[in-house]
C-alpha cells in the first residue's frame, strides 16, 4: 500500500502526480483553491458522509482521510442542474448512466436539491459498474449502496446539495457508471440535467434501487436526475478541468448513446497522450445557457453562466483549469461584444480569486444557423468582436482557438460542412473531435517543477535491502535551490544515516539517495515507512511525504509451508504476524487462484482454528477479493477438497467449500456485516467445519458450516490464505495475520445444584459458544434447559444432564438423583479431623455430613445448611451451605479464625437437624491468613467471576484459587500483596458459589474461601 501526502506549500504548490515508485511530480498543475480543490461543488452544502464538505457559508472544505492523502479526489463525472421538474413521479427509481474520465478505487455522490424549496427525501441509492456500455445491466460483484452518515436515507434540505460516504469501487476511465436512487412518494422538484443524449432509466412504484437486471427498469427518459458529480480516488488523476459553456459544451450533437460529446474525447485524449500528466475532465454545460442572463424559473436553460461559475467550476471537486466556452446563446439575442466581456471578466476575476487556471475559447461561427429566427450579420460583427478580446486581450491564462479550428475556410462566418451536425451551430461527433484536437493539452498544465521519487523494498531477516530516491529537476532553466531526504521508518527498522541532503540541482537533472536498511526484533510482517521531503525552488518550499507498506521477516518458518498458483507471491513470517502479498485471478468453482502458508496435517477432529485478519489491502481487486483460513486435505494438491473462510472487502465474512468429488468450490455462505480487520475461527467435527467471526474476539457470528466432499478422519493442513479475486490476474491484495493458533477444544461440561427437589443446571465450553444445556428426567425425552426444573410426585427420581457447543458436539451425560424430602435422614456424621481451618474437600481436615436415602444409598446434589458456635469465623462466617458430592458427603465450607477453642457443628437437611461431634481447635506454630472476595460482573454478555485476595500472613505464599469454572494459580505473593484472578465462565447466567483460595508456605498449608452471588 502507497499513500502521498502533500502537508504545506509556503506559496501556492501544485498537485503532483505519483509514478509506480511514489514520484510526485511537484508544479504540474496549477493549484487548486483552498476551498475547491476538495470540495464538492456547489455553494449550499450541509455536513453528512464521512467528510467534512462545505456548510453554507462554504467555507470548510472536505479533508482527506490520511489514506487519501496524495491521493487527491477528482471528479470523474459531472452534470450542472438545470433546474427543478414541475411534474411528478409516483415512488420512482431512477438509473443515471455516467460516463467516467478518470480512474480510482474510491468513490463518492454528490447529489442535489439545488432548485427545490421542500426538502427531498431519497430513502436509498447505491453506484455500480454498468456490464455494457450504455447498458443498466450491473457488472457482477460491483454494485454498493451508498450511506449518509452511514445511514441509507437522506432528506436532502431545500436548495442543497449532499455528498454520499467513500465506498470502495474500482472505477475504470472512460466507463459507464451507473447511479440509482429511490425517492418514495410524488417526487416533485426534483433537480435535473435535461440533455444527455444518453437513454437513461426508471422504474415506477417500487424501490429497485439494489436490482443488478436491466429488467428492473422498463423505463426509460432522457434526463439525469438528482445525481450532479461522482467524485474518484486513488487513480492517476491529480486534478479536474473542468469544461464550461452552453450546449456546445454539454454535448452538441453526437451520436446518441456514443459518449461523443467534446469533453469525452478531450478526456480521451489525456489519458492517452498525458500519462504523466492525467487529469479528470468535467462537463459543465447547459445547453441554451446564457453567459449573462438567467433563464425564466423553471426554464432548462439554467443561471447565467456568471451566476453559476462558482458552483459549476469552482465548486468542482479538484478543479485545477476551467476552459469558458460562452456567449453563442448571448450573441443570438442581440447582446454586445461589451457586455460579454464584461462577464467574461468577471468570470476570471472567480477563477484567479481561486488559483484556478482559466482558459478562454474563441466562439464558434453560427451563420445560417436555423434553432433560432432572426440571426443576423450584425451578431458575427459582435461576434468576431469578442473572439479578437479574447486572442488579444491576455485576460485569459491561456487561449483555444475553437472558431479556427471549427470555420470553413471558405466561408469563415459558418462551419465547416464536415463538422456542422446539420443545425449550421452545433458540432457533428467529428466536429467535437476536431474541437478536443484543438486543445493544446501543455496548456492544461504548467511546465517545470521537480519530482520526488521514493522505492522501498522488503526487508528479510538477514538480509539488508536497499532503498532510494530520486530528486528530479523537470526545468529547463530553473534551479533547485535544495531538497532535504528523510526517512521514517518504526522501532525494530534500522537505516543508516536517515536524512540527505542535495543543493543547486541543476536544470534537466537528477541527484539520487541509496540508505541501508535492515531488521532488528521487528514484531510484524509488515512497517509501514515513509519519506519526508523539502524541496525548494526560487523560494518556494514544499514539505511532502510518500509511504509504503513493506514486508518484513523471513520468506518461511518451519513447521510452515508455502503454496501459491500465482508467480511473485510473497510470504514473510515474524514474530507476531504472518504477511501475504498476492494475486488471484478466480476464486470460485473449479477457479482456484490463490497463496496459502499453511501447516500439513494440524487440524484433527475437535480441534479449533483460530485466526486476526490484520488488514487485507487490495489493489485492484474486487469486492470479493479474500484473506483467511484455509482448510484442506491437500493445500498444495491441485483439486484437493477445500474449505475456507475468508474476510472479503465488500462482503464481509464468507465460507466456501466443495460440495461434489470434483472440487469445484461450488457452494458458499457470507455475512456482509463484517469490515475492516476481523477475528476467523474454524471448528472440526467429524469431516464438517463450521465457520465464525467475531469483530472483537468475544462475541462470534456463525457464517455456516461446511461439509467438504473428500474429507476422511485423517488431519487436515490447515492454514491462512489470500487470493484477489480478479479478472485479469495483474491485480494484487496484501494482508497480514496473528494469532493464528490450532488447538483441541474439550467437550462441553454441564453441574447440577439440587435445593430440595429442584435442580439448576450450569455449563461450560472450551473456549468456543454454548449451544444450550439438555436434561432428561428418568428415562424420558431430552429437553432443553432454560429454568430450574422441579421433580414432581413423592418417588426418587434420576435427572440426567448435558451440554453442548455451538460445534454441535454433545458433552459428557451426568446423572443425579432427587430423593423424597420425607425418606432422606442425616446418618454417619462424624468429625474428620482437627486443624485450625476448617477445610472444603472430601479428605480429611475438614466436618462434613453425610446423607443417604431410605435404601442407605447414597444422595447426591443434596443441599446442606452447617451452623457454627463457639469460635471465631473469617469474615464473620459461621452458617453456610454446602452440596453433597458422589459419596453423599456435603463437607462444611467454613473458616475458623480462633486460636485455640471448641467449634459446636450443626447441620440441617429437608428440616432435621443433626448436631456434629465437636472440634478441638490448636493454633499452629505460625498462621497463614488471607482475605478473600469474590465478585461476578458481566464481560459481552456472560458472566465473568472475579476473586480479590490479600496475603495477611507475614510470609510469601504462593496460592491455588478454585472455583466451579477453573483453577489458577500464582507462583509467589509477597506478605500484604494483593492480587485478582477472572474466571471466564461463558455464560449468560450462573448460580451463588464459592471460591476457594489454597495458600502454601514455610509454615505449612491453608485455606479460606470467599463466596460470590448468583448472576
Amino acid at each position: 500500500m502507497r499513500t502521498k501526502k502533500c502537508s504545506e506549500h509556503r506559496r501556492r504548490s501544485l498537485i503532483g502526480v505519483v509514478t509506480l515508485t511514489l514520484a510526485l511530480i511537484a508544479s504540474l498543475l496549477p493549484a487548486p483553491s483552498a476551498s475547491a480543490a476538495n470540495s464538492p461543488g456547489g455553494n449550499q452544502y450541509f455536513t453528512t458522509g464521512s467528510e467534512t464538505v462545505p456548510g453554507a457559508n462554504g467555507s470548510d472544505g472536505i479533508e482527506p482521510s490520511p489514506l487519501d492523502a496524495g491521493n487527491p479526489w477528482v471528479a470523474t463525472w459531472t452534470a450542472s442542474p438545470n433546474a427543478a421538474k414541475s411534474g411528478s413521479c409516483q415512488d420512482c427509481t431512477i438509473r443515471n448512466v455516467l460516463r467516467t474520465t478518470a480512474a480510482g478505487d474510491k468513490v463518492r455522490v454528490h447529489l442535489s436539491n439545488d432548485f427545490n424549496s421542500t426538502p427531498m427525501t431519497i430513502s436509498a441509492s447505491s453506484v455500480a459498474l454498468s456490464a455494457t456500455p450504455g447498458s443498466a445491466d450491473v457488472a457482477e460483484g460491483t454494485l454498493r449502496p451508498l450511506t449518509f452518515d452511514g445511514e441509507r436515507s437522506i432528506t436532502i434540505p431545500p436548495y442543497g446539495q449532499v455528498v454520499s460516504d467513500v465506498v470502495q469501487l474500482e472505477v475504470p476511465s472512460d466507463s459507464d457508471l451507473l447511479v440509482t436512487t429511490f425517492a418514495p412518494g410524488a417526487q416533485t422538484g426534483r433537480s435535473y440535467h435535461a440533455k444527455t443524449d444518453q437513454t437513461q432509466f426508471h422504474a415506477v412504484g417500487t424501490n429497485v434501487v439494489d436490482a443488478t437486471a436491466a429488467s428492473a427498469f422498463p423505463l426509460s427518459q432522457d434526463t439525469w436526475y438528482f445525481v450532479t458529480a461522482v467524485d474518484v480516488s486513488g487513480g492517476p488523476a491529480r486534478g479536474t478541468v473542468v469544461t464550461f459553456g452552453d450546449s456546445i459544451t454539454d454535448s452538441g450533437r453526437p451520436t446518441r448513446n456514443a459518449n461523443r460529446r467534446y469533453p469525452n474525447f478531450l478526456a480521451r485524449r489525456i489519458l492517452a497522450e498525458a500519462p504523466h500528466a492525467q487529469l479528470a475532465v468535467a462537463n459543465a454545460g447547459i445547453s441554451g445557457n446564457q453567459l449573462l442572463t438567467d433563464a425564466a424559473a423553471g426554464a432548462q436553460q439554467g443561471p447565467a453562466g456568471v451566476s453559476r461559475f462558482a458552483r459549476d467550476v469552482l465548486g468542482v471537486t479538484g478543479v485545477t483549469t476551467a476552459i469558458v466556452l460562452e456567449g453563442t446563446n448571448d450573441l443570438a439575442r442581440n447582446r454586445t461584444a461589451p457586455e460579454i466581456i464584461t462577464g467574461l471578466q468577471s468570470v476570471i476575476a472567480e477563477a484567479r480569486a481561486a488559483g484556478v487556471k482559466v482558459i478562454g475559447g474563441t466562439i464558434l461561427p453560427f451563420e445560417g444557423g436555423t434553432i433560432w429566427q432572426g440571426i443576423t450579420p450584425a451578431m458575427d460583427v459582435q461576434r468576431e468582436a469578442v473572439n479578437e478580446w479574447i486572442r488579444t486581450s491576455g485576460a485569459f491564462d491561456d487561449v483555444i482557438d475553437f472558431d479556427l479550428a471549427m470555420r470553413d475556410p471558405a466561408n469563415p462566418k459558418r462551419l465547416l460542412p464536415a463538422y456542422d451536425s446539420g443545425d449550421r451551430v452545433h458540432p457533428n461527433d467529428a466536429g467535437n473531435a476536431a474541437m478536443a484536437a484543438a486543445v493544446d493539452l501543455t496548456a492544461l498544465v504548467v511546465p517545470g517543477g521537480s519530482a520526488v521519487t521514493f522505492s522501498a523494498s522488503g526487508v528479510r531477516t538477514g538480509e539488508p535491502s536497499t532503498w532510494s530516491a530520486t530528486v528530479a529537476n523537470l526545468s529547463s532553466t530553473g534551479t533547485i535551490d535544495s531538497a532535504n531526504l528523510t526517512l521514517n521508518v518504526p522501532d525494530g527498522i534500522v537505516v543508516e544515516s536517515p536524512s540527505v541532503s542535495f543543493e543547486d540541482i541543476a536544470p534537466g537533472t537528477t541527484q539520487t539517495a541509496t540508505w541501508r536498511v535492515s531488521a532488528a526484533g521487528f514484531p510484524k510482517a509488515f512497517a509501514d515507512v515513509s519519506l519526508s521531503s523539502t524541496v525548494v525552488v526560487e523560494g518556494d518550499i514544499r514539505h511532502d511525504e510518500s509511504s509504503e507498506r513493506i514486508m518484513v521477516g523471513a520468506e518461511s518458518a518451519a513447521p510452515w509451508q508455502t503454496y501459491s498458483t500465482e508467480p511473485g507471491a510473497e510470504f514473510a513470517f515474524a514474530s507476531a504476524q504472518i504477511g501475504l502479498r498476492t494475486t488471484g485471478r478466480d476464486f470460485s468453482k473449479a477457479s482456484r487462484y490463490f497463496s496459502a502458508a499453511y501447516q500439513p496435517g494440524v487440524l484433527a477432529d475437535g480441534a479449533s482454528m483460530v485466526t486476526h485478519v490484520d488488514f487485507q489491502d487490495s489493489e485492484g481487486a474486487r469486492p470479493w477479493a479474500r484473506s483467511g483460513l484455509m482448510v484442506s486435505t491437500g493445500v498444495a494438491t491441485v483439486g484437493s477438497p477445500m474449505a475456507v473462510l475468508a474476510l472479503t472487502p465488500s462482503n464481509g465474512c464468507a465460507l466456501t467449500w466443495n460440495s461434489k468429488s470434483t472440487g469445484s468450490l461450488d457452494t458458499h455462505r457470507n455475512n456482509a456485516t463484517f469490515t475492516g480487520s476481523a477475528w476467523l475461527r474454524m471448528d472440526r467435527v467429524g469431516s464438517t467445519f463450521i465457520g465464525s467471526c467475531s469483530q472483537d474476539g468475544q462475541s462470534w457470528t456463525t457464517i455456516g458450516t461446511a461439509t467438504p466432499t473428500g474429507f476422511d478422519a485423517s488431519p487436515s493442513d490447515a492454514g491462512v490464505f489470500s487470493s484477489a479475486v480478479n479478472s485479469g490476474g495483474a491485480d494484487s491484495v496484501v494482508a497480514g495475520f496473528s494469532k493464528w493458533a490450532v488447538r483441541t477444544v474439550a467437550a462441553p461440561r454441564a453441574w447440577a445444584a439440587v435445593d430440595g427437589r429442584t435442580v439448576s443446571l450450569t455449563a461450560a465450553a472450551d473456549g468456543i459458544e454454548l449451544s444450550r444445556i439438555e436434561y432428561m428426567i428418568a428415562d424420558g425425552a431430552w429437553q432443553t434447559y432454560a429454568e430450574p426444573v422441579t421433580a414432581e410426585g413423592v418417588d426418587a427420581v434420576s435427572i440426567s444432564y448435558r451440554a453442548v457447543d455451538s460445534r454441535g458436539v454433545t458433552g459428557p451425560v451426568g446423572t443425579i438423583k432427587v430423593a423424597n424430602a420425607d425418606s432422606t435422614t442425616a446418618a454417619g456424621l462424624e468429625a474428620l479431623g482437627t486443624a485450625k481451618t476448617v477445610l472444603t474437600g472430601d479428605q480429611a481436615g475438614g466436618i462434613g455430613a453425610r446423607v443417604v436415602d431410605a435404601a442407605g444409598g447414597p444422595v447426591v446434589g443434596a443441599r446442606v445448611t452447617f451452623t457454627a458456635s463457639g469460635g471465631e469465623f473469617a469474615g464473620g462466617v459461621a452458617e453456610a451451605t454446602a452440596l453433597t458430592n458422589a459419596a453423599g458427603i456435603a463437607v462444611a465450607p467454613l473458616v475458623s479464625s480462633s486460636a485455640a477453642g471448641v467449634i459446636t457443628v450443626t447441620a440441617g437437611l429437608a428440616g432435621n437437624l443433626v448436631e456434629l461431634p465437636t472440634v478441638t481447635v490448636t493454633a499452629p506454630a505460625s498462621a497463614l491468613h488471607a482475605s478473600v472476595s469474590a465478585s461476578t460482573r458481566a464481560v459481552s454478555g456472560k458472566v465473568v467471576v472475579t476473586v480479590d485476595v490479600v496475603n495477611e500472613s507475614e510470609e510469601p505464599v504462593s496460592l491455588k484459587v478454585a472455583t466451579r469454572y477453573g483453577t489458577k494459580s500464582v507462583a509467589q505473593v509477597a506478605a500484604g500483596e494483593s492480587v485478582s484472578f477472572d474466571f471466564k465462565t461463558y455464560l449468560a447466567a450462573i448460580p451463588a458459589g464459592t471460591a476457594t483460595v489454597t495458600m502454601v508456605g514455610s509454615a505449612g498449608t491453608s485455606s479460606a474461601a470467599g463466596a460470590y452471588e448468583g448472576r
